[in-house]
């Protein structure tokens, strides 16, 4: 979580070394993207992968948030996407492959069906 902080910032204050606080301000409101999560139920599931699911999370979403850091006026936006989306696609697949190598080793009346359906969602996705 710390990193959806720290990477913006080093990008602005690497590549965008004049207007620093400008670019790290535009690439942190862009976490604003996470509002869809209100429309899922229930809005925070730990089990659930946010890529692919909810609306602003979905493929042809990402590839305009990609094609925004290519058009000069949007790349802060879009480079601020890019990370988050980076961010959330890491945090999901880890957990999915988790729970999967978890579900190999160990016998599979141990997990709740919730687990072996996440479990099986994410194989079949990845």
């Amino acid at each position: 979580m710390l990193l959806h902080f720290v990477l913006p910032l080093a990008i602005a204050l690497t590549f965008f070394r004049p207007r620093w606080k400008f670019a790290y301000l535009i690439m942190m409101a862009t976490t604003v993207v996470d509002i869809d999560h209100l429309l899922a139920t229930p809005i925070y599931d730990p089990l659930r992968c946010s890529v692919g699911f909810h609306p602003l999370h979905r493929l042809i979403p990402i590839a305009i948030y990609v094609l925004l850091s290519f058009i000069p006026k949007t790349r802060l936006a879009g480079i601020g996407l890019v990370i988050h989306k980076y961010w959330e696609m890491d945090a999901s697949f880890s957990g999915c492959f988790r729970i999967s190598y978890n579900l190999l080793i160990q016998k599979k009346h141990d997990y709740p069906n919730r687990y072996r359906a996440f479990s099986i969602r994410c194989i079949a996705n990845g």
